[in-house]
Formats: structure tokens, sequence, C-alpha cells
């Protein structure tokens, strides 16, 4: 006679009993054949210690089981990869096409060099010139970048009238300023800037008795490589009182 297990409660009984001594569960035939375990082990719903430690070692068994596949494809991973040569690659590392699309310092640097030119009155500039009290005095000449990104020369002018009649400057002495460039008179249109427009049509309008009025005079440049000529007033005669070099290098 052998001994088997209750499926149900797990009672150890003899493989003769119809039925559990302990629950009354009924042994059959049928039932030995439905995939329980009647002989050697307990059911899995028994309460043995032996019941219990089965499964428990059968779960952690997986789980090593598991552990060591994924260890194993990693490691072949990488191990593939070296093989072949390939790149690692960092995924936080720029690329190609974002290095290139960043601003070049190179850039800044050309726009600054462009507006750097040195400018210089050739025979000294003049220290006043007029008649009567009313005179003008040249003060710092430059090449500015307008807002059109064109190059513009601008010299500062300080006007005085001193005259007791207080009659206008341009009544006074007319002063015209006409810039030259290679024997040709360059065209002097208005061009923007900073506060505005560059506006010297009323550079030469009348100032009352005893006022300094500064403004400026603008031109732009049609070559930065050429010396400027630049004639200061006109006399009777409509011919310049100065005339005036500015080298630009």
């Amino acid at each position: 006679m052998s001994l088997i297990y209750c499926p149900k409660c797990g009672k150890q009984m003899s493989d003769k009993a119809a039925e559990c001594p302990e629950c009354s569960f009924k042994i059959n035939e049928e039932t030995s054949r439905d995939g329980s375990p009647l002989k050697g082990e307990p059911h899995s719903g028994a309460t043995s210690k032996h019941a219990k430690r089965k499964p428990v070692a059968a779960i952690m068994k997986g789980v090593a089981v598991l552990a060591i596949a994924g260890i194993s494809f990693a490691a072949g991973m990488a191990f593939s990869g070296n093989r072949a040569g390939e790149p690692q690659v960092n995924v936080s590392a720029p690329t190609e096409n974002a290095a290139s699309d960043a601003p070049s310092e190179n850039d800044a640097d050309v726009k600054q060099a462009k507006s750097e030119f040195n400018v210089e009155w050739v025979d000294g500039a003049p220290e006043q010139f007029g008649s009567n009290g009313s005179t003008a005095t040249p003060g710092e000449a430059k090449i500015v970048e307008s807002s059109s990104g064109e190059y513009v020369l601008t010299i500062d002018f300080a006007y005085t009238n001193e005259s007791e009649d207080a009659k206008n400057f341009i009544n006074d002495m007319y002063c015209r300023v006409a810039p030259y460039q290679g024997g040709i008179e360059l065209e002097t249109p208005g061009f923007t800037s900073e506060a505005g427009a560059w506006d010297y049509s009323e550079a030469f309008t009348g100032i009352k008795q005893g006022a300094t009025v500064e403004t400026q005079l603008a031109w732009v440049l049609r070559d930065t490589e050429s010396p400027i000529e630049i004639e200061f007033g006109t006399n009777s005669e409509y011919k310049p009182l100065f005339v005036k070099t500015i080298n630009i290098s």
C-alpha cells in the first residue's frame, strides 16, 4: 500500500481510500487524471511546509534565470557594437548641424572692423571761419553706420552769432559745405540716424544774437577709400573760402 495526499486539504492517506478521512473529499479515478498530484507530494493548496517551499523556490529560480538572461543580452549587444567598430554616440553632445547654426564670432568682428575707420583732416581742421561775429567751428569728423547699413561721414559744428544787430548767421555770411570726392561733388541727401534722420538742411539757418548751436552734417560715403574734399563757405563770387581734405583709412 502506498500513501497519497488529499488534493483538497493535503491529508496523508492510503491510496485505497475512496475519500479523505479529514475533509471527505471524494477520491476517484477522474480526480487522479485532472492533473492534481495525488502521489508523492501534496496539492498546491496543501498546508505542509514542503508544499509551501516548492512554489517559492520555483519563483526565485525563474527570477534568477531572467536576470542572467538580461545581463547576457546587454553584454552581447555591447560586445557586438565594439566588435563592429561602431562609435559610441553621446546623445547629449551637439550635432554637426547645431554647431553650424550657432552664430559665429567672426560675423560681429567683421561688422565692427568695417565701422572702425580712421578719419583725419589732412592739413588740419579749420579752427574757425566766419565774419562779423558770426562764426562756425568744425568739430569731430567720424564714420558711423546708419540703420540701413550704409557708412556715413559726419562732421560736428558749432555755430555762434555775436553780432549786435542779431542778424541771422546765414545773412551775415553764406556758408556752404560741399563734399567732393576725386573732384566730383557728392550728393548730400539725409539719412537715418539714432535721433531720427541725418538732417543738415537747417545747418546754416539763422540763430539769434549770442546763441551757439551745435549741429551735425552728414553724407553717405560712396567710396570709403578715397579722400573727401570739403568746401567751407563761399565769398561774394561764390568761391569757397576754405577747401579742406579729410582722409579716411
